[in-house]
């Protein structure tokens, strides 16, 4: 992080082309300046001027990704771009099914060693690094709640692919997104999906908000039909 910024700096010091992305800088700029100002607004609050050294944190953390889109040429965007969907697709195909067998090893269908991610404990650099296993999967997360974030990101790249580009590839990972969201059995993560549907069903034409509706309903009856079946809605 450190090196980042100071190479972003330097760039800046060396009057490199800086590239203002109006919409972006309005959408994640509000975000970044309060990650940085709170923890010295608390450290105010609190008398505990040590506590100021969390705002460098989130520095460290945030202006790395704002110096990339201000100083990265036009002609990076899409080479990133196709990096970052392959990753997210390459992570979606190995959550999915790495899900679906953390829920048969808790049901007993499949070994315990099938959900190895337990045995990497020891060797986590985090001490409170602690898988949570269970009917509610994380994948190759460490909980659920993790998981469910991942399938939301994932739900909001390739749903907005969808909607721009209208390629059936982009409603199949959207699809993909929706089941990782399903298999957490998130309310919260839930909620999230439906407001995210409901934005961008805005952007379709006719017929694909019919194809849309139907695909989800049936996916998602499909879906909680499978839960009440086997551990009850009550419980999930």
């Amino acid at each position: 992080g450190l090196l980042c910024l100071a190479a972003g700096a330097v760039a800046i010091a060396m009057q490199q082309r800086m590239r203002v992305d109006r919409l972006f800088l309005a959408i994640v700029g509000p975000f970044v300046l309060l990650e940085i100002a709170t923890p010295v607004i608390g450290a105010l609050g609190y008398r505990k001027i040590y506590d100021v050294v969390s705002s460098l944190r989130m520095a460290i953390l945030w202006l790395p990704m704002v110096m990339l889109v201000v100083l990265a040429a036009p002609v990076a965007e899409p080479r990133f771009e196709r990096r970052f969907r392959a990753l997210l697709i390459v992570s979606l195909w190995l959550n999915i099914p790495y899900g679906l067998v953390q829920i048969a090893v808790d049901f007993g269908v499949l070994p315990a060693w099938m959900a190895f991610t337990r045995f990497l404990e020891p060797w986590a650099v985090a001490t409170n690094f602690e898988v949570v296993l269970g009917l509610r999967p994380a994948g190759f997360f460490t909980n659920t709640t993790a998981l469910s974030v991942f399938g939301v990101a994932c739900l909001c790249y390739f749903y907005a692919q969808y909607v721009a580009r209208r390629e059936p590839v982009d409603l199949r990972y959207t699809l993909a997104s929706l089941f990782v969201i399903l298999m957490t059995t998130s309310r919260a993560a839930f909620a999230t999906a439906a407001l995210i549907l409901a934005v961008g069903w805005f952007g379709l034409d006719g017929r694909r908000k019919l194809k849309l509706v139907a695909i989800v309903l049936a996916g998602v009856a499909a879906i909680l039909l499978v839960i009440e079946q086997t551990i009850g809605l009550q419980q999930a």
